[in-house]
């Protein structure tokens, strides 16, 4: 009788193919999460350097006028 099993291999790969659309949306989905994460984890590094080259690159402006004044 039959028990579950299929005769032919083309029905395991039809219900390949029927559920290939779903994980493909689902692949892509998780990685445009990822990659949506990991460019937020860049920016907020970038800005966080951004800014302390930005300080020190005000406290050279304040020393060079310094020197000016001096002399």
């Amino acid at each position: 009788m039959y028990e579950g099993t299929t005769w032919f291999a083309a029905d395991g790969f039809i219900a390949i193919i029927t559920f290939l659309p779903l994980m493909i949306s689902i692949i892509l989905t998780s990685l445009g999460i990822y990659v949506a994460i990991k460019f937020v984890q860049f920016m907020r590094t970038k800005i966080s350097l951004d800014k302390q080259r930005n300080e020190q690159l005000n406290e050279l402006i304040i020393a060079v006028k310094r020197k000016e004044m001096e002399e």
